[in-house]
């Protein structure tokens, strides 16, 4: 299978080592093709790659004009658009195969991939950090159909420049609002994420969030804790032994160099580097947990100022008019494992049942809960994508509609006011090609 990745000049000499072990990894497992989309003088990749055992396609976004017109600012760079808006254009780059597999610069192959029973329709992918919740993808893992992509290019061009500039996770926010409901689920053992611990079955791990030099930094230096971006440092404590023994498996990686022939000189046998047992990946988190909870027991009864402090600043206390779902089961692992395991059958009913005699925590969710008094059609769209297909296909008359029928009894969320400036409306199809 081909897989593809995509980067800019820019990023060359940063992620120089990712790129190195992803696609060494991705030769040593003598399935992949690596392909690399690049806007940049293709000496300058070769020489910092080390060799050509890859198929280079020079190519620059078709977004690039409108990239270079928006300034850098709080939230958005350049660079970076010019980068990962790359990835767009692989429907246009690959002309052979019906399915292709693409991933981010900051992946590393672990194993055989098999992803041939795979037919989606657009695309195939993950969750982001909260692997129980599938309202949206990581598109750093994707398998997509090349036809489909091709033939969906100009509207989701379109809808990936009304939102330049506007958007935390670029290209990423425009393929989940155009592609919303409409794309396949890819098993989470192909886009697996250190801080989810050590999984001996993943195949595909992505560094989303720390990277291994990051991870190195966190795991030897106790002042990176302060150096390092709190978004970082959050991600890596869920699961240090996880960032540990991935971070080792791609410098591995990193270090070998393929023969000639295109097969990778690695012989390694991955799974000998020492592996933490499951039940000791998670122990960590769990007892960060506990002390954190232990602080807040330790609280006396009303006193909120002092409550504040105890946790930190991402932090707060859930109770029945805060809870979010997808914040307490990031902050309490050892609830997701029991949510994951068919204990519960979700964190909101944990909470119900004990969580809030116990006063859990929950990490302070971005996106404020719309209420009847702070409900904005905009921006309850620009967070929940699925309503505006529903409103397509004439289910509901308005946004306001579905949150009085089914919005406010979901606790669904919407996008701070001005964050968005309301994309969805511009790029929802409203009428849908036939998947037939």
């Amino acid at each position: 299978m081909k897989w593809f990745t995509s980067l800019n000049a820019a990023a060359l000499d940063a992620y120089a080592e990712d790129l190195r072990a992803a696609i060494s990894s991705a030769l040593a497992t003598g399935r992949l093709e690596p392909h690399v989309l690049f806007d940049g003088e293709p000496a300058d990749l070769y020489r910092t790659i080390g060799h050509d055992r890859f198929t280079l396609h020079q190519r620059s976004s078709g977004l690039a004009a409108d990239i270079a017109r928006i300034p850098d600012k709080r939230g958005w760079s350049q660079a970076i658009a010019r980068g990962t808006y790359l990835r767009l254009e692989v429907g246009w780059i690959e002309n052979d195969d019906p399915y292709v597999l693409y991933s981010d610069i900051d992946t590393l192959f672990v194993s055989p991939i098999d992803l041939a029973h795979l037919k989606p329709r657009f695309l195939a992918a993950a969750p982001g950090d909260n692997r129980h919740d599938w309202r949206d993808f990581c598109a750093g893992v994707m398998l997509i159909n090349v036809a489909a992509l091709r033939e969906q290019y100009g509207p989701l061009m379109e809808c990936a420049r009304r939102m330049l500039g506007e958007t935390p996770n670029y290209d990423q926010d425009a393929l989940n609002v155009y592609f919303s409901g409409r794309w396949d689920r890819l098993e989470l053992r192909d886009h697996w994420k250190p801080y989810w611990g050590v999984n001996p079955g993943a195949r595909i791990v992505h560094f989303h969030g720390p990277k291994p030099r990051h991870a190195r930094e966190l795991l030897s230096n106790s002042h990176a804790q302060a150096e390092t971006p709190e978004v970082y440092r959050r991600l890596f404590g869920q699961s240090p032994d996880g960032y540990a023994y991935y971070t080792r498996l791609a410098e591995i990686a990193a270090r070998t160099d393929p023969t000639p022939s295109g097969q990778a000189q690695l012989r390694v046998d991955w799974r000998a580097v020492e592996v933490p047992q499951p039940e000791k990946a998670t122990t960590g988190a769990i007892r960060a947990v506990r002390r954190a909870i232990g602080r807040i027991r330790r609280i006396p009864a009303g006193n909120a100022a002092g409550a504040e402090l105890a946790l930190s600043n991402d932090m707060e206390r859930a109770t029945r008019e805060n809870f979010d779902e997808d914040s307490y089961l990031l902050l309490n692992a050892d609830v997701a494992e029991a949510v994951r395991a068919g204990h519960f059958t979700s964190g909101w009913s944990h909470f119900l049942l004990y969580g809030l005699a116990e006063k859990r925590a929950q990490f302070r969710p971005v996106d404020p809960l719309a209420t009847p008094e702070t409900f904005d059609e905009r921006a309850y769209l620009a967070r929940n994508p699925d309503v505006a297909l529903m409103i397509a296909a004439g289910r509901y008359r308005d946004a306001r509609a579905h949150f009085l029928k089914r919005g406010s009894k979901e606790r669904r969320r919407q996008t701070p006011t001005g964050h968005f400036r309301g994309f969805a409306n511009g790029c929802v199809d409203d009428n849908p090609p036939s998947t037939a």
